[in-house]
């Protein structure tokens, strides 16, 4: 066989300088391509292997099946962005790489083949990369390792040397991966630089400057969202290079402090969500009386700074790391022109805040965990002196054979409870919090939960934090509702029955009642005329859509739907909401296609695109109105 390979030409285009340089790395190869012609040689096939300018970038498996191809979109690292070498045969192609020791080989590959693109790897706690890992396995075993520490440690101090692995480019490399593709973290800060712009010497001088103690954290750019009470929250937008740094410091914090977390704690930690939180409340509150629905008053603004610090040091004996933390939290911010320092709290927006709150609240959940075994009493309830008189009927009856008196005595068993429902000496505490909202379930009395509550705002009072009286509250289950994480709950009002079958016969059993859950139908309707898709309690077209596409105003508008559906899909109102969401969003979008396309009317408008407002490649989602009554919660291993 006679072959033809080219000489190990690279062209040493990477991501780092944007997707600008991907259309000169496409050129290049296609000049390369128009050279081979000279060659007097035939081919019948070419592959391009894709080489990374860093090993620590996605990249393909060594058996390729199929050629990435078309510009770099954004950060995602692929096609003729990297450096490519063509190789060819006269017969066969061949597959040309790099080993890790920057030796060259060849591997026979069929001509007419195809591929299989980037594959996924998931690292460290569940995280989730476009990497092979070739160079983070170092990195996410030392993350493991320190895990592993923690948990076997959990009551003692953490003593490795955490400042060589916060200045390892490594796990700067690692933060990179993290934050480089989520929506939010390409946002510049109060210097234009962003993500985008991340390259190796950019890394390589970060990792310097923390070595030798001399990095410092920039001032955020602060920005304000209003709130539907009319209060504007203050979001803090870091800079590049602090996000990384922010982010290598979350890793090792969520190393060391998720297996000491307790599992009442559901906000911001892996595998934990809000629909965790609901389920939790679904499962363990139904025997519950009475709930306490509490909010902390700016939580992330009132953390004291001196307390969590404590806390920090009391558990990581690396002072220079907790050093690097320090300097994170009194970064400061620009107001304008004007700057100002942090002297407390931890401003929402900042990557470390969330995994800094949890520490800090972290010392609440253990008090008021700390109540239950001396709270619960868990005596059974005496059985029901009614329901003990008609089962001695019941039996004396049967055994006498008198039939009729015995159906009669079973209906009017059925209608009285087992147990004494009035017995108070049965107590329980449950306790389940979500960032800085939390609830407290108590099976007992009303003066029991204000005597919780008591207890609460003493324990927060430590921490130098207060309970927002407007949304704290004591409600009873039967009547009130509770919301919490925009659910509202109560028990069922109605004692369901249910029939079994049994020696032939139907018979109807009383069931514990259980907790109707249900979406704020009028909140979500304000929610939707806030952003502006209502308008005098009608649809109104979101006219800052117009200019988009056909196909991206369908993409919104099903985007904004498929949120609501997802999240309140367990609800027991479902179809309630299915139809407002539904009615106002379809209203909406057909009165912008029709100002878009100068139609005038709805009718005109389906008439010309359909009743699903068709743009020929997407449909207006037309959504099912039956509830799953399923919350979409993950399995978490303890």
């Amino acid at each position: 066989m006679v072959k033809a390979i080219l000489l190990q030409v690279k062209f040493l285009v990477t991501f780092t300088e944007g997707a600008k340089f991907g259309c000169y790395g496409l050129y290049d190869v296609i000049k390369i391509m128009f050279s081979l012609i000279l060659i007097e040689c035939a081919y019948t096939q070419d592959t391009t292997n894709i080489q990374n300018k860093m090993s620590w970038q996605p990249k393909e498996n060594k058996e390729l099946y199929k050629k990435n191809s078309g510009l770099p979109k954004l950060r995602k690292q692929y096609g003729n962005r990297e450096s490519a070498v063509p190789v060819y045969s006269m017969n066969h192609s061949y597959y040309q790489s790099i080993n890790n020791n920057g030796i060259y080989f060849s591997k026979y590959i069929q001509s007419n083949f195809w591929c299989k693109g980037r594959e996924t790897v998931k690292l460290v706690f569940k995280y989730r990369s476009y990497c092979t890992g070739s160079t983070f396995k170092g990195i996410i075993e030392k993350l493991n390792h320190l895990n592993n520490k923690a948990k076997k440690r959990s009551n003692l101090v953490i003593d490795s040397n955490l400042f060589s692995l916060i200045s390892n480019v490594e796990i700067l490399k690692l933060a990179y991966a993290n934050l480089k593709s989520k929506p939010g973290n390409p946002t510049p800060g109060i210097v234009s630089e962003t993500l985008d712009e991340t390259n190796m010497e950019l890394l390589n001088s970060i990792s310097n400057e923390i070595k030798n103690e001399s990095f410092n954290f920039k001032p955020s750019r602060k920005t304000s969202i209003p709130k539907k009470d009319g209060v504007q929250r203050n979001l803090l937008i870091s800079p590049q290079r602090d996000k990384l740094v922010q982010e290598a410091i979350k890793l090792i914090l969520t190393a060391i402090y998720e297996p000491i977390f307790l599992d009442n704690s559901r906000g911001f930690r892996p595998n934990r969500s809000c629909h965790s939180a609901l389920r939790y409340v679904s499962s363990d509150f139904n025997g519950c009386s009475w709930v306490i629905s509490c909010d902390v008053s700016n939580c992330f603004n009132d953390i004291d700074h001196s307390i969590l610090m404590s806390l920090i040091e009391s558990k990581i004996t690396d002072r220079r790391f907790s050093h690097l933390i320090r300097k994170c939290i009194k970064a400061g911010y620009l107001e304008f022109t004007t700057y100002k320092t942090n002297i407390i709290g931890t401003p929402q927006g900042n990557i470390i805040s969330p995994i800094l709150a949890n520490i800090y609240l972290h010392e609440f959940d253990k008090k008021i965990t700390n109540l239950i075994p001396t709270f619960n009493i868990c005596k059974a309830s005496p059985a029901c002196k009614e329901y003990k008189k008609l089962s001695k009927l019941n039996l004396k009856f049967k055994a006498k054979g008198n039939f009729d008196e015995l159906r009669k005595t079973e209906k009017l068993k059925r209608t009285v409870t087992a147990y004494d429902s009035n017995f108070n000496k049965l107590k329980k505490l449950n306790y389940v919090r979500y960032a800085d909202e939390f609830l407290i379930g108590i099976k007992g009395t009303h003066g029991d939960s204000k005597m919780i509550l008591d207890n609460v705002i003493t324990y927060l009072d430590e921490l130098k934090l207060v309970i927002n009286t407007d949304k704290s509250k004591i409600l009873n289950m039967n009547n009130d509702r509770t919301e919490f994480l925009g659910v509202r709950f109560r028990k069922f009002q109605r004692r369901l029955w249910v029939k079994s079958y049994q020696k032939g016969n139907f018979i109807k059993k009383k069931v514990p009642r259980g907790i109707r859950f249900e979406a704020p139908v009028s909140k979500i309707r304000y929610k939707l005329a806030f952003v502006g898709f209502i308008a005098d309690n009608k649809p109104c077209p979101r006219f800052i859509w117009m200019h988009n596409t056909h196909d991206q105003i369908l993409t919104s508008y099903n985007a904004v739907m498929r949120g609501y559906l997802n999240y309140y899909s367990f609800v027991h109102n479902y179809s309630n909401l299915v139809s407002m969401v539904y009615y106002t969003l379809y209203g909406s979008c057909a009165k912008l296609l029709a100002a878009k396309y100068s139609l005038r009317t709805i009718g005109k408008v389906v008439a010309k695109f359909g009743k699903q407002l068709s743009s020929g490649k997407r449909l207006f989602f037309k959504p099912k109105y039956a509830a799953t009554h399923k919350l979409n919660v993950k399995s978490v291993k303890h």
